[in-house]
């Protein structure tokens, strides 16, 4: 039997006509008319099978509907994101060139010193050192590992993104130089050379950061404890409060598009004062009183370290913070992989990235992952084909 147009469509005339007018109205007119299109090339057969599609209908308009309120939400939601972006890019630092000086002095004379350029963006820094006696030292990072360069002779490449490996000068520029939260968290876990016999976890650092973004690092104070160290503590006993073995500290500062950025960094090392042996050994005889306990401030500085920031100047990024070997043959030692050992680079004069010998040392512990697990899979399976060969003797 065949059924006309207006038998198939009895919703679009009569009563049913307000509907449709209400439905439209809560659509556009194109939705509206892709419906129409839509339902008209249904084959429809009976009452129940008109009811379905009107159902279908109103569904297919409710979910235009959500669907508009979810365009609308989503555009909100973007915007919101767009705007938190540009909130989280103000105050940030930018990249930067920064020229400079360093002059060390210990027991009040100068021991030395040199010039340098630090490249700076974010938590990345490429620092390019030469000092008075013509060595060259050369410290970047991939964003992960630190690498450190000396031409003419060979380079390390050291886990985390701080250069550990790096001269104390590098280091100090490399702390107030980058915005980095993570160094900052992480710092007590570095070892400095003017540490001496103590352990990392022996020192108290104090970290001050600037009150803005992006809070470059302002000062830090490191406190050694009140034993010496070593194996053994042996107790101090005036410094029961232990004493301030380093200090680093902004001395001076320049802005930059509303960014405080260092000019003056001072870096002092400090020792305890002496005792006084005769008051000691005066009350030890006497049995009397006790001896004097000296504060953490009461101390002796014995290294200097000036460092002067001039031709400060706004760059772009650097497209890679890694030192560029200019070797033709260059050793490299890797200390994230000691099993690795030396690498020699012969040919291009750059480095291995750091992705390529991860990637290396992933592809080799997965061989020897794989060749493990096929052993213990034949291992698991051997003691079965025995069970089932001797069920099958025992069955002939």
């Amino acid at each position: 039997m065949t059924i006309s147009r207006s038998a198939q469509m009895p919703f679009e005339t009569g009563a049913n006509a307000s509907k449709m007018e209400g439905l439209q109205s809560r659509s556009s007119k194109s939705n509206a008319a892709a419906l129409r299109a839509f339902t008209h090339f249904l084959p429809v057969t009976s009452y129940k099978q008109q009811r379905r599609i009107k159902c279908v209908r109103n569904a297919v308009m409710k979910l235009i509907s959500i669907n508009k309120s979810i365009m609308f939400s989503g555009f909100i939601l973007i915007l919101l994101i767009m705007l938190m972006c540009l909130a989280s890019r103000a105050g940030q630092i930018p990249a930067f060139i920064i020229g400079g000086k360093a002059d060390d002095i210990f027991d009040d004379k100068h021991v030395g010193g040199g010039s340098f350029i630090i490249n700076s963006f974010e938590s990345n820094a490429l620092i390019n050192m030469t000092f008075e006696n013509g060595f060259q030292k050369i410290v970047g990072t991939d964003g992960r590992d630190s690498y450190d360069y000396y031409p003419g002779a060979m380079a390390v490449i050291t886990p985390g993104r701080f250069p550990s490996d790096a001269d104390e000068c590098q280091q100090f520029i490399w702390m107030v130089c980058t915005s980095d939260p993570d160094l900052v968290q992480k710092l007590q876990n570095v070892y400095f050379p003017f540490y001496g016999s103590y352990f990392t976890n022996d020192i108290s650092l104090k970290i001050v950061t600037n009150n803005a973004a992006p809070y470059l690092i302002n000062s830090i104070k490191w406190y050694a404890p009140n034993y010496l160290g070593g194996a053994k503590h042996y107790p101090l006993t005036e410094y029961r409060n232990g004493y301030l073995l380093a200090e680093l500290t902004v001395t001076k500062s320049e802005l930059f598009n509303n960014i405080s950025i260092p000019s003056e960094l001072k870096f002092t090392q400090y020792t305890m004062q002496p005792s006084d042996l005769d008051t000691i050994v005066g009350l030890l005889k006497k049995k009397s009183g006790s001896i004097p306990i000296k504060k953490p401030n009461d101390i002796i500085p014995v290294e200097l370290e000036l460092i002067s920031f001039t031709n400060i100047q706004i760059s772009n990024p650097l497209s890679s913070y890694i030192p560029e070997i200019l070797d033709k043959n260059a050793r490299i030692i890797d200390k994230r992989f000691p099993e690795m050992g030396v690498v020699t680079v012969t040919s291009s004069g750059k480095w291995w990235t750091a992705h390529e010998l991860y990637k290396n040392h992933e592809k080799k512990s997965i061989g020897r992952r794989d060749l493990v697990m096929g052993f213990l899979i034949i291992i698991s399976i051997l003691p079965l084909i025995l069970i089932i060969k001797k069920s099958r003797a025992g069955i002939k």
